[in-house]
Order: C-alpha cells, then sequence, then structure tokens
C-alpha cells in the first residue's frame, strides 16, 4: 500500500506499507542483528548545530538495498523501484538505536532546500509492537510544526525530500532494546520527479 503525503512544504514524502513479505523481513532482520556496529557519532547527517547524533551503525554496500527491493514483488512497489533505478544511490548505512543509551536530533539527510536528493528509510526489526514507540516524526524546515508521524511498523519503506527533518522519537521502556533502519541517500534529477505520478 502506497501512501502520499502532502506535506506543508509542497517535499515528497510516501509512505509504503505491506510490499515486503514477511520471509523477506525476517531475513534481513537476521542480517542486521548479527553485525558488529561502532559507536557513531553523526553517520547520516547534516546537522545545522553540529551537536550530533550518536547510536549504533555502519555504511553498507548500496547493493544491500537494491537486493531488498529486488526481492519485492509487489506491484505497488513499481514506482518507489522506478525512481530508486532512475537515480543514484550515493551511500546506504544501518542506524542501530538502542532504547537506553542513543540520542537523536532533528536533522536533514541531504543539505536544507537541496532537492536533488531522496531517503529511502526502511524499518528493519521484524517485529515491533505499536505500544513500543519509535517511529519518525518529520517537520517543517523551521521546526514549528509536524509535517508527519511515522509509526515504527516492520518492513515499511519511507522515500522522503533528504532535505526535511527528521528524527526518531524515543522507544518505551518495554521496547526491545534495539531498533535497526537501513537508510539510502539518492541523488536524483528534480526535474525527472515532477514528471512522474507519486
Amino acid at each position: 500500500m502506497e501512501t502520499r503525503v502532502n506535506t506543508k512544504s509542497g517535499k515528497l514524502l510516501t509512505v509504503y506499507d505491506d510490499l515486503c513479505p514477511v520471509s523477506l523481513i525476517n531475513d534481513i532482520f537476521f542480517q542486521l542483528r548479527s553485525q558488529e556496529y561502532p559507536l557513531v557519532p553523526s553517520n547520516d547527517t547534516v546537522l545545522q548545530d553540529f551537536k550530533g547524533v550518536s547510536g549504533f551503525g555502519k555504511n553498507v554496500d548500496v547493493e544491500f538495498i537494491r537486493s531488498i527491493l529486488d526481492n519485492i514483488k509487489s506491484p505497488e512497489s513499481f514506482t518507489l523501484k522506478r525512481i530508486v533505478n532512475r537515480g543514484k544511490i550515493e551511500k546506504s548505512w544501518i542506524n542501530l538505536f538502542n532504547r537506553d543509551n542513543s540520542t537523536n536530533r532533528y536533522h536533514a539527510d541531504a543539505h536544507t532546500n537541496d532537492s536533488s536528493y531522496l531517503s529511502l528509510l526502511y524499518y528493519a526489526n521484524s517485529k515491533w509492537d505499536l505500544e513500543w514507540d519509535g517511529g519518525t516524526v518529520f517537520r517543517t524546515d523551521d521546526l514549528s510544526e509536524v509535517e508527519y508521524l511515522s509509526d515504527y511498523k516492520p518492513g515499511r519503506i519511507i522515500l522522503f525530500d533528504s532535505s526535511i527533518p527528521h528524527k526518531i522519537y524515543s522507544s518505551s521502556y518495554n521496547a526491545h532494546p534495539y531498533r535497526f533502519t537501513v537508510n539510502t541517500l539518492i541523488q536524483i534529477d528534480p526535474s525527472y520527479l515532477k514528471t512522474q505520478v507519486l
């Protein structure tokens, strides 16, 4: 299922649910949880005040996200795959946030107002209860209003303009101790996006 969010800023934000089969979600989660992760400051962000984001994470081969998309057979994934294949994947990385020890601040994945970059965010835990919180909040450029609040749903993919400020909101105390996401930065011609039905 594809949900287009009409942001106040007019920037792209599309949510894809139920594209990934459960077996794929489980396979990806198993791969991610069996790796080692260093503590990283600001692995993936452009921060205006440079105070940083800290959590665990690491860069991964850009083919990792392509392999995820290649294994999605749902017809609803056509637009998403077309955009990713048209663009150039700059980098892909895994974020691992521990509910007790990670911090996060509002950040953009690319420079503000640079609409030539999209971010693809994949929620990688195979199980996550709604009561555990840990979703992502997207705000206006000046941070004064919430544009969209995404619950953390296993297998959810969010494609958004990389200049949109966002951050995770903390997981509840009874949540799984580790929250995984895979984020990918895609460079794309903004004029191409305007010609697409998104």
